[in-house]
This record gives structure tokens, sequence and C-alpha cells, in this order.
């Protein structure tokens, strides 16, 4: 059975998968734009890969950026070039698709399902081409759930910590905001603290 979060869980707007490298679980993080770990196709919509049995399917997931990878960037255009990476990948994303062992060869990574072009999985300003990450979404909301049943049945208090949301990307503060509500709305003792 996978884990699931406990009293505390991150819900971030931001791509640099912090909290996952600081030592926080999949299962306690919610990364709302994706993070620059993890790669997905670059095609619009996801790709088309043709099974065993001939028939096509569409693949539109996310994977892995194996540790090691390094990109070789120019000097003086500071372009990635494609070609050789400057370090290789210390392995390959195991997501078991047929291009698994390929994406990460060259400099510029490649779909693990179709060969062409990869991009990070991170959502971009009027990006309609950004996979998200629907699982780590579904967490959250049971995880929310969650502390709204608990805290309305044994009386708990609940604090609402918001950190560095500033008012140009409000999604984090939209978010807070509505769980403040909701808690309120449900009797639960909520604070929402901003720092």
């Amino acid at each position: 059975q996978s884990p699931v979060a406990g009293a505390f869980f991150s819900y971030t707007s931001n791509v640099d998968a912090h909290w996952l490298t600081a030592g926080f679980g999949q299962h306690e993080v919610h990364e709302i734009h994706g993070n620059c770990e993890t790669w997905q196709c670059a095609t619009r919509g996801g790709c088309e890969a043709v099974t065993t049995s001939g028939s096509p399917r569409r693949f539109c997931g996310r994977w892995p950026a194996p540790p090691g990878h390094r990109f070789k960037v120019d000097d003086e255009s500071r372009q990635a070039e494609e070609g050789p990476p400057l370090a290789p990948a210390a392995g390959v994303p195991g997501t078991g698709e047929p291009r698994d062992a390929q994406a990460f060869e060259s400099n510029w990574p490649k779909c693990v399902t179709c060969g062409e072009r990869a991009r990070p999985a991170v959502l971009m300003f009027g990006d309609s081409s950004y996979v998200s990450d629907l699982p780590s979404e579904e967490r959250f909301e049971e995880w929310r759930t969650s502390v709204a049943n608990l805290a309305g049945v044994h009386a708990y208090r609940v604090c609402i910590l918001e950190v560095g949301c500033g008012g140009n990307v409000t999604t984090v503060r939209m978010q807070t905001e509505s769980f403040l509500e909701e808690l309120r709305n449900a009797d639960v003792d909520a604070t929402l603290v901003r720092i």
C-alpha cells in the first residue's frame, strides 16, 4: 500500500523540486506547476506509440530525469546544441516505454515513447501542452478532505502556512484562501498565516 501524508503537506508553485530533494515523499507534495526534474513529450497533447499488437495508443505521461545528465551549453551563445551531453545520465527513466533507454542519450532529451523531443514538465504561461501530475493532485485533494474530516470530528485546530506567495501568480493564495473558507464553513478552528 502506498504511503499517505500525515499532518503536513506541501502545495507549491515552485518548479525546482526542492521539497522532494529535501526529503519529503511524493505523497506529501503537490507541485502545481510541475518541476524541472520531470519530463514529458513536447508534442501537444501527448504522442502516439504503436503497441506490440500493432495498434496505436496515446501516451501523455511524465517521467523523471535520471541522475547525472548534464547539458552541454556553448559558452558564447549560451545555447545547448543537439549532440552528446556534457555528462551522460547514470541510468534510464525506468518507465518501461519503448524508447526509455534513448531518452537522455543526447543533449536534447527525447520522449520515452515516440522518440521526438521532450521538454521539462513545467507549466508556462499559455501552455496548452503541459501534462498535469494527476496522481499528485488526487493525493492533495484526498489529504485536504481528510484534514477537514479529522479536524471536524476531533476538534483539531488547523494552521495553513503560506510562505513567499506574491500577488503576481496567485494560484497558491487562492488555494489557501479556499481551504481556509472550507474549514471555517465546517466549524473548524482554522488560521491562515502568510509570511
